[in-house]
């Protein structure tokens, strides 16, 4: 079942309640499987969502587990909104960029 599994593109990670006994944490980690040892806790709830969505590695709180979570946030650039233009979103366009409105004059 675990080599089927693991053909696939799908992610599959290995998940028990912090009080297992025995562990089988250390089946995970000798098949390459990303692991949650604390699935009963919130910690290894958030765990398992992000290790399904791509984080590896063996988190919670157990012996074996190498931290309580993976890592959150990515370092991604991202853009502000000057202040001129949070002050007129009407003039900012969907990328934070302030637009430019040419003004027509009335002819006198």
């Amino acid at each position: 079942m675990l080599e089927g599994a693991t053909s696939t593109r799908a992610e599959v990670v290995g998940v028990e309640e912090s009080d297992a006994s025995p562990t089988s944490v250390g089946f995970y980690i000798d098949n390459g499987i990303s692991s949650v040892d604390n699935i009963d806790q919130p910690a290894g709830k958030v765990s398992v969502i992000y290790a399904l969505a791509g984080a590896s590695g063996n988190f919670g709180t157990g012996d074996e587990a190498e931290r309580l979570l993976p890592e959150l946030l990515e370092s991604t650039p991202c853009l502000l909104y000057t202040s001129d233009a949070a002050d007129d979103p009407l003039c900012v366009d969907l990328a934070g960029r302030r637009t430019i409105k040419n003004k027509t004059t009335p002819y006198t």
